[in-house]
């Protein structure tokens, strides 16, 4: 191997560090940080200091944060690091038509795997979907309880990152500038339960409320594809997983996945990772849509999903066990 080729590899390496890092690393140390400084009568000012900012700032869960940070953001997208993150898969971005930057936009994305990988390295932080798709500024929403984690929290609102409630993501698209792409991983952490390497098994026969978001606000729907997501990791059948899964998924609507990657770490595996933007799907707006006017729509999007499956297994998904699937 070159050193040009090792160097590449060392900033590869780096870049899913960072991500890492900023994700799960920013999910968890800050929390036990909080718990350890509360423990202490020396310390404890601090974590009872930050609740009371966290009590104060509580509606910003629901009305976005006080301040402007769109600037903040783009400078962290625009990092060079993401760049070699995506290069780690490899990441590429699909455009299959183009995008009206006058319009706003759900990207209804599939599946979610693990991380949802393909939504940050091929939308969120890619450069890539900005040269495809000028004027389209991207917004993601996540649970609500993710707005209770420590520091956390902050980074998410400095991301303009929004919670999944359907109040929100409505008065969003209702108050949304011209050119936004509101992402929505359809399927959610309960995919996880599915995933499997060479299957893309989808949770969406039952999931509505992003059709129902789409007609009362008149916005267009848009399928995404991501190939890949599912060879990334490998999931953890054990017993106590399954346990914890359970009583998670009761008390907070939320399954951690439990899982392994490349080197029996939680590094995801070096597989290309494909997203395939689809065909906008135009929607009528309509105040109060009838329980069959989303049905009707509803199945409109699931033929387009699955069209757009069609035009692309061949190219991306060659090493499948079977077909695109909806499992529930």
């Amino acid at each position: 191997m070159s050193l040009k080729s090792w160097n590449q590899r060392v900033l590869e390496h780096l870049g899913v560090l960072a991500f890492f890092s900023l994700t799960f690393g920013m999910m968890v140390f800050p929390s036990v940080l909080y718990l350890a400084l509360l423990t202490s009568i020396y310390t404890s000012w601090m974590p009872i200091l930050y609740t009371i900012w966290v009590i104060y700032d509580y509606q910003s869960i629901n009305t976005g944060w006080h301040m402007d940070t769109s600037k903040i953001k783009q400078w962290l997208i625009k990092l060079s690091i993401w760049k070699h993150f995506g290069s780690y898969f490899p990441a590429q971005v699909v455009k299959t038509h183009d995008l009206d930057p006058t319009k706003s936009y759900i990207f209804a994305c599939h599946p979610h795997g693990v991380y949802a990988l393909h939504i940050f390295s091929n939308i969120y932080f890619s450069q890539q979907f900005q040269e495809l798709f000028p004027g389209i500024e991207t917004i993601a929403s996540t649970l609500p309880i993710n707005f209770f984690l420590p520091i956390w929290r902050e980074f998410l609102h400095i991301m303009g990152t929004i919670s999944c409630d359907k109040k929100v993501v409505f008065r969003t698209l209702k108050k949304a500038k011209q050119g936004i792409a509101l992402i929505i991983a359809v399927g959610g952490g309960k995919e996880f339960r599915y995933m499997q390497s060479g299957t893309t098994d989808l949770v969406l026969k039952t999931r509505k409320g992003f059709v129902r978001l789409a007609l009362k606000t008149g916005t267009a729907l848009v399928p995404v594809l991501g190939f890949g997501e599912n060879e990334l990791f490998d999931k953890v059948n054990h017993p106590i997983a399954k346990k914890v899964g359970y009583i998670t998924n009761k008390l907070g609507k939320f399954e951690p996945p439990f899982f392994v990657g490349r080197w029996g770490l939680p590094i995801p595996k070096r597989f290309p990772l494909v997203t395939v933007v689809g065909k906008p799907i135009p929607v009528e707006q309509i105040d109060n849509p009838t329980p069959e006017q989303i049905d009707a729509l509803h199945q409109t999007y699931v033929k387009a999903l699955e069209q757009l499956y069609q035009d692309n297994k061949d190219k991306y998904d060659k090493h499948r066990k079977h077909e695109l699937r909806i499992v529930a």
